[in-house]
């Protein structure tokens, strides 16, 4: 009998999985990983989940290999791995690797190993330089250039001590340079340093930690009343002597002054927009004011006076001259109309007037200092001082230009008043008791003033 084989029932198919698409929030593969990287970070941030969280390893005893991945190269689009020696001990290792993260995660760019000092100040002149005026950028490029040596410059970035530096400026000191000299340089290493802090180029800025000379307190030449009167007596003949009662009496930088127009005279008022700017190698330029900002300035009787005639000579001229002339519409300008130039001016007109008028040799802008002492003296508000020199502060004003003159008190009101504008004449040419100065006491915040006045007698 033919046995009968049995057959097992069908089975059903079981249905097949179809694959679901995972959302990008949630990475079951690297949980572990992941949260271990969350935990190196102190911030808690949470990184990109697609960079490569970094990895540890031994390469002997208290040596330890750390590795990352920085962002892609912007050009070829390649992954960019750094490795770093660390010594010490496991926590270390792990803190300079959350320390790359970190870093990373905040976009700041790689620390460059073979990125010397000389490199720095080359980028820093290039890209982080473009806010400055041509002449500071020029005054930069010359301080490094003149003082800071060879081996200085080819000095890694992140091996520059502080001892560096100190030695440099040593050496300074010692070859007779001034502290401004020194100070200056300083100046420009710490702000070119402190840009490769903030960029994470180096972990603290070593210009901040050396010491500098004393500075000494620059003494200032002004010139008093009666040798402001012997000036601008022997200046009536001279061509320019419009521009040097206009300094005289409103104390203009002499850039500012160069740099004035016709425009920016209205009848009494002067309004200063713009200074005359030289720079070695580029020419002249019309620039902004050291603080930019514009500022109105008054003019008394004897200046807008002095500008009238200087203005008839210049139409005169321009006539003369023709299609020649250059019409740039500057109040002060060469025969052709081009710009003048201050050491030209100096040397040619300037230094022959002192001589004649028996004055001791100074500079072009100590008239300005000149102007702002005789108004403080004459019993001017420092305010309206400070509003008319355009300093940022009233403090800036006092410290610099309260100054007490070297000189007899007689016949101080006259000059000042002949200086100023005032139509106040003293009685004889005296003052009776001694000449009145403001005594200011400074602090950091606060401008405390105390006018100590006397008996004047004013005739009318």
């Amino acid at each position: 009998m033919e046995r009968k084989r049995f057959k097992a029932p069908p089975t059903e198919k079981r249905p097949q999985l179809v694959p679901q698409r995972v959302s990008p929030t949630v990475d079951l593969r690297g949980l572990f990983g992941y949260m271990d990287t969350l935990n190196a970070i102190p911030n808690g941030t949470a990184p990109c989940p697609h960079r490569h969280r970094g990895h540890i390893g031994l390469i002997r005893k208290a040596v330890w290999l750390i590795r990352w991945e920085e962002r892609r190269c912007p050009k070829t689009n390649k992954r960019i791995r750094r490795t770093k020696r660390v010594y010490g001990s496991k926590k270390d290792a792990e803190r300079a690797l959350t320390t790359e993260l970190k870093r990373i995660d905040a976009g700041q760019p790689a620390r460059q190993a073979r990125f010397t000092l000389g490199d720095w100040l080359k980028e820093h002149d290039e890209n982080w330089c473009k806010g400055l005026s041509p002449r500071t950028l020029h005054g930069y490029r010359a301080v490094i250039k003149t003082y800071v040596p060879q081996h200085l410059l080819r000095r890694r970035l992140q091996d520059l001590a502080p001892s560096d530096l100190q030695q440099l400026f040593n050496d300074m000191s010692e070859r007779g340079l001034s502290p401004a000299t020194v100070g200056g340089l300083r100046a420009v290493l710490r702000r070119a340093l402190n840009r490769a802090m903030k960029l994470g180029l180096v972990e603290r800025n070593v210009a901040t930690l050396v010491d500098l000379p004393k500075p000494a307190r620059k003494e200032i030449h002004v010139l008093s009343p009666e040798e402001v009167r012997r000036f601008l007596d022997e200046a009536e003949s001279d061509r320019w002597q419009a521009l040097w009662v206009l300094l005289v009496t409103t104390g203009l930088r002499p850039g500012e002054a160069l740099g004035l127009k016709w425009e920016d005279w209205d009848g009494n008022k002067l309004r200063v927009r713009r200074a005359l700017v030289r720079v070695p190698e580029q020419g002249w330029s019309l620039r902004d004011t050291k603080t930019r900002r514009s500022r109105v300035v008054a003019l008394p009787e004897m200046t807008i006076r002095a500008l009238e005639e200087h203005r008839t000579r210049q139409k005169r001229e321009r006539l003369q001259l023709g299609e020649t002339y250059v019409g740039r519409g500057l109040i002060f300008a060469r025969s052709t109309g081009e710009p003048l130039e201050s050491n030209n001016l100096k040397k040619r007109y300037f230094k022959p007037i002192l001589e004649a008028a028996g004055l001791p040799d100074m500079r072009l802008y100590d008239l300005r200092h000149t102007a702002a002492t005789l108004r403080l003296v004459n019993g001017e508000h420092p305010k309206v001082v400070q509003e008319m020199l355009g300093h940022a502060s009233i403090t800036l004003t006092m410290d610099t230009y309260s100054h007490v003159l070297p000189r007899d008190a007689g016949g101080v009101g006259g000059a000042v008043g002949c200086v100023v504008g005032d139509p106040l004449k003293p009685v004889s040419g005296l003052l009776r008791g001694p000449l009145t100065f403001p005594i200011v006491f400074y602090s950091t915040r606060y401008v405390i003033y105390i006018y100590l006045y006397y008996s004047i007698d004013y005739q009318y």
